[in-house]
This record gives C-alpha cells, structure tokens and sequence, in this order.
C-alpha cells in the first residue's frame, strides 16, 4: 500500500473505467498493492488526463492496460473512494468492443520493473460474485446478475 499511497495519494485523483464484456463475461484486472487485502480486481482504467476527454482517457487507458481498441458508451456509475491518503472519484462507463487480443497491458505510470497489474481474466457475473468482497472492487459489489448490470448498458451516438 505505501507504494499507492505515495504515488496516489495526498491529493484527488479522477479515474474512468470501463466495463468491457464479451460472451457474457466482464474483463477485469488483478491489482497488486491496492485494498486492503494488497489485491484488488477491478475495470480496466486509470487516471484522466488534463485536455482529453473522458472518451479519449477511458480509450488509452484501456488500449495501455488490455492492447483492446474500445468506443466508450454511457456513464453506469459514480463511486467516491476517500480512504486517506487516497481520494478519487471514479467514473465507470460502458465500453464497447471494437477489436484486438486482450492482454496483460502495462501502467505507464509505473516503472517497467514496479508494475502493479498482475492479471486479465474475463470474468462471468458468478465468479464475480463468489471473489472475497475485499478483493473487489465496490461498485462490482452491486452486480446482483448478469442482467442487472447489462440493464444499465447504454452507448453514445458518435
């Protein structure tokens, strides 16, 4: 954590994330060194970028993470982390599938030999819900059923 903490934390951070899904499953990321269990699953994504927008964040980051070609599509949800010295506002949307392999990408934030994403698994809504809630990201919690998180799918025009 102390590694997160000092590269994140003492200021606020905005993140978008995007949920990706293909034959009924949801592509997620294995953290190393974030929760409180030093592991956390979670959406690919990352920090937003002064002078893109959110589309074009939430496109490379995906791009850097997974080596998938995405368009991004409507908000889902909103989550506030505030566990200080950590405090980010996260910004989850539908992310629509265009193209490429997924695999395990790199964060250009870290140092090649520091990484913190240690693995990509397409994920069914049941291996979703039986992960320990600690190793999970918040809003994954709210899935109660593959339909239930597809109720929420919508994309942008453009």
């Amino acid at each position: 954590m102390n590694k997160i903490a000092g590269h994140y934390g003492g200021k606020l951070r905005l993140r978008v994330s995007g949920f990706i899904v293909r034959d009924q499953k949801l592509l997620l990321l294995r953290h190393e060194g974030i929760g409180s269990t030093g592991e956390l699953w979670l959406p690919p994504g990352g920090g937003a970028e002064y002078g893109q927008s959110l589309q074009e964040n939430l496109s490379r980051e995906i791009r850097e993470e997974t080596g998938l070609e995405t368009r991004t599509g409507g908000l889902c949800y909103i989550h506030e982390h505030l566990a200080l010295p950590l405090h980010a506002v996260e910004l989850f949307f539908w992310s629509q599938y265009l193209g490429g392999e997924a695999i395990k990408g790199t964060d250009p934030e870290h140092a090649p030999d520091n990484q913190i994403i240690r693995e990509l698994r397409w994920m069914s809504i049941e291996e979703i819900r039986v992960l320990e809630p600690a190793k999970k990201h918040a809003v994954l919690s709210k899935f109660e059923s593959f339909e239930a998180l597809l109720e929420r799918q919508s994309f942008f025009n453009n």
